[in-house]
């Protein structure tokens, strides 16, 4: 029998920039049912003991929810952050070492010392590391993204995320393409987001190709072609229901 892909976990990220709006957005999160939140604390505004206190009160009020720490670069953030980039390693050092954020995303062009200080510090503490590339403007082309993913896995991330613009649906499937091929060849997981209105097919279909999350917008969203989370899981839970169906009808046809 073939085997039953397994439901995708739908990530909310928080977006806040003080913690007035971080308790709003934890708690719409906490209304669409959110199996994961991610703090992008690259839009937060404050000091690094700001950040400290805030991650500290992002976990009591996630009340155990597993949660994703990010801090992205002013290059694919694509907005001035509040911290350089030596205080934003500090950040990272702080949250891996003294706060039970489960998963730490951080950017797989970050420089070399930068990533092997978060590197070694969540394989220490046994966390599990995103190695993310994003590009706003184009899908690359096969050859490169097949090389993203291989410096992600060789640099010791744990799973690797690719989240490029679709200009076509062509660009859309050839990105899956990939995250199959690596989840299959080289065992590690990919989230290949596609954004855009023409990569949103991406957000709903993606576990099929081996991602184990998929992104979805709280109160406000992070990229092009995000879905309300309650929408999200209508329509993935609907097409997981019916390849189920699928499986089992075949199944049985063939006894």
């Amino acid at each position: 029998m073939r085997k039953i892909p397994q439901l995708p976990q739908i990530c909310v990220p928080i977006v806040a920039r003080n913690t007035g709006t971080l308790l709003d957005e934890l708690r719409f999160a906490a209304a669409a049912s959110a199996d994961m939140l991610e703090w992008r604390a690259d839009y937060f505004c404050g000091s690094l003991d700001e950040h400290k206190r805030a991650a500290d009160l992002f976990l009591r009020v996630a009340n155990g929810c597993p949660a994703i720490f990010t801090y992205r670069s002013e290059a694919e953030a694509k907005h001035p952050c509040w911290l350089d980039t030596s205080l934003q390693q500090e950040l990272y050092t702080h949250i891996i070492t003294q706060t039970n954020f489960a998963y730490v995303d951080c950017e797989i062009s970050r420089p070399a010392p930068f990533w092997r200080s978060v590197q070694e510090n969540t394989k220490q503490q046994e966390k599990i590391l995103i190695g993310s590339y994003h590009d706003f403007d184009n899908t690359p082309d096969d050859a490169f993204l097949d090389a993203q993913i291989q410096t992600t896995k060789a640099a010791g991330a744990n799973i690797a995320k690719l989240a490029v613009m679709a200009q076509k649906e062509l660009d859309v499937f050839r990105l899956l393409g990939r995250a199959a091929a690596a989840h299959s060849c080289l065992a590690l997981p990919v989230i290949a987001v596609s954004m855009g209105d023409v990569g949103r097919i991406s957000r709903i279909i993606g576990f099929l190709f081996g991602a184990p999350l998929t992104f979805a917008a709280g109160i406000q969203a992070t990229a092009p072609g995000q879905l309300p989370a309650n929408e999200l899981r209508q329509q993935i839970t609907e097409l997981h229901a019916n390849i189920c169906k699928t499986i089992t009808h075949a199944a049985q046809k063939a006894k």
